[in-house]
């Protein structure tokens, strides 16, 4: 009886499962031979409304399945895409940081799956839903965390929403590393992006450590290099005036100026949204980041900042954080 049960709810017979459920001795727990209970039966085949049934009737929803991982509803929902299920889910209860016997985790779960078939955005907002119940960022899997799954697998929208978290740790060298090695192009913007962020910001909570000579050297060479180094080409990334277009193409500052709003590169007919859609440009710019990077490191080789530890990375007393200058 329990198996029929649990095969109404995988194949989504909603009055089956309401039939059955009311009779005596079925347990809504029960699990089949695969070690799976109706409600991870209803979640793995995308049958919400028996999903939010079998909640509604007290499913656990913390119960790890039979397998050796013990993976749990919230893990499979997760790695699904399945947003709202994941929602429901943890109204009703399911621990957000609830583990699998080896460490793996639902936000570990997501971040990993990212790639399978879901409507556009699913995992992003499974992902944020997760960061939002408090999920452990920094949690580990066979020495992973989730935001190491999500950049081995390419998936760049995931991993801007990890590295956009405060508490994430992160070895931004070791990160492009796997990128460039994988050719994920996205995660290396990804990546780049906030390792750029958070150099400038790093830089200028330094200022006041700073002698009135250092501080003078560190405007004028990052006003130099922010000039070259902004994107988007709307705010006139120029090389000798000549404008960059996305795919390589060029024009002169003055006709660029006389193009209507919004701006449309004449030669492709596209609106010209970033210098970073033109990989040809992007080599200028990882120079003059590049730069602002060397004039931190000399700042850094002085007395009066290395006493202090500025530039260093982070002590052994202050945790871990966005915030580094490397």
């Amino acid at each position: 009886m329990s198996i029929e049960f649990i095969n109404a709810a995988q194949f989504g017979d909603l009055e089956k499962v309401r039939a059955l459920l009311a009779q005596p001795g079925i347990n809504i727990d029960d699990k089949d031979q695969f070690g799976f209970t109706a409600l991870m039966n209803a979640i793995s085949n995308n049958h919400p409304e028996v999903v939010d049934y079998l909640i509604e009737k007290g499913a656990d929803v913390n119960i790890g399945s039979g397998y050796s991982c013990g993976h749990t509803a919230l893990m499979e929902a997760a790695k699904l895409g399945r947003h709202n299920v994941v929602e429901a889910l943890l109204a009703a209860g399911a621990e957000v940081n609830g583990e699998a016997r080896d460490g793996y985790t639902a936000l570990m779960s997501a971040a990993e799956n990212a790639h399978l078939p879901a409507p556009e955005g699913a995992y992003l907002n499974v992902v944020k839903a997760l960061l939002a119940a408090g999920a452990e960022v920094n949690a580990t899997s066979k020495g992973y965390t989730a935001l190491m799954l999500a950049t081995l697998g390419g998936h760049h929208h995931v991993v801007n929403a990890l590295l956009s978290e405060e508490r994430v740790e992160r070895d931004y060298s070791a990160l492009l590393e796997v990128c460039e090695s994988r050719q994920h192009l996205d995660c290396i913007d990804v990546v780049k992006r906030h390792q750029r962020d958070d150099l400038l910001v790093c830089l200028e909570k330094q200022v006041t450590k700073m002698s009135d000579v250092q501080k003078a050297l560190y405007g004028l060479n990052k006003e130099l290099l922010e000039e070259h180094c902004k994107c988007p080409v709307s705010l006139a990334i120029m090389v000798n005036p000549v404008i960059m277009f996305p795919g390589g193409h060029s024009m002169d500052l003055e006709e660029y100026k006389l193009l209507p709003n919004p701006k449309v590169n004449p030669l492709t007919n596209l609106e010209i949204r970033g210098c970073e859609e033109n990989r040809a440009l992007k080599g200028m710019i990882d120079g003059c980041w590049e730069k602002l990077q060397t004039l931190a490191d000399e700042l850094a080789s002085s007395v009066s900042l290395q006493s202090v530890g500025v530039f260093a990375g982070q002590s052994d007393s202050e945790p871990a954080t966005k915030r580094q200058c490397r």
